[in-house]
């Protein structure tokens, strides 16, 4: 069931299929929570799955030019809100991992654990910020389809780009609907989190 909710003057968008213990699912750069549709049609069988949309990216809405990380966990915490949820594991890729991190120091009481899935702790390093910067600099001309695509590529292991053509053709897609100016403030967002 998909659903929306408003926070802080946007609209953000999320979805729940399954019942049982609530995992809550956070999508990692370009993405969207549909990005999770396998693993969400399997947990569905024995859990509540929550996936959000993380604000700047798929159907949700963009505040601002920076997305910090606790920006995203509070938005998340008011989709649990509304969702009826008082303590779920949170699982976050890439950058949804950095998002649950924020969330686990913010509001530690709401989580049964959480999972951080090809991400880790630590913030950027000065050339992984120039990096972004790069980035920024290619979707502000304008150019943000030459960037993503090659991003979403880079995601995959090189072997597994020749045998996995479909999941990597759908991954473009969700990463095509993404505005310059989501992306904008996720990028900002990672650049200045702890």
């Amino acid at each position: 069931m998909k659903r929306s909710i408003h926070f802080e003057g946007i609209t953000v968008k999320y979805s729940i299929e399954g019942k049982g213990r609530p995992v809550v699912l956070l999508h990692g750069y370009l993405l969207t929570g549909e990005a999770w549709r396998p693993l969400t049609d399997v947990l569905s069988e024995t859990f509540r799955v929550i996936s959000v949309d993380i604000p700047g990216h798929g159907g949700s809405g963009v505040k601002g030019d920076t997305h910090t990380m606790e920006f995203i966990a509070e938005a998340v915490r008011a989709v649990l809100n509304d969702a009826g949820e008082e303590k779920v594991l949170l699982a976050g890729h890439s950058m949804g991992g950095y998002a649950a991190l924020a969330f686990a120091e913010k509001y530690p009481g709401m989580l049964a654990g959480y999972v951080l899935f090809h991400s880790h702790p630590y913030a950027d390093a000065p050339e992984g910020i120039l990096k972004r910067k790069r980035e920024i600099e290619v979707v502000m001309a304008g150019k943000k389809n030459i960037m993503y695509p090659a991003n979403i590529s880079m995601m995959f292991a090189e072997g597994n780009l020749k045998t996995m053509p479909a999941a990597l053709t759908k991954l473009k897609r969700l990463a095509s609907v993404n505005s310059a100016e989501g992306i904008f403030a996720i990028l900002n967002g990672m650049i200045v989190r702890p």
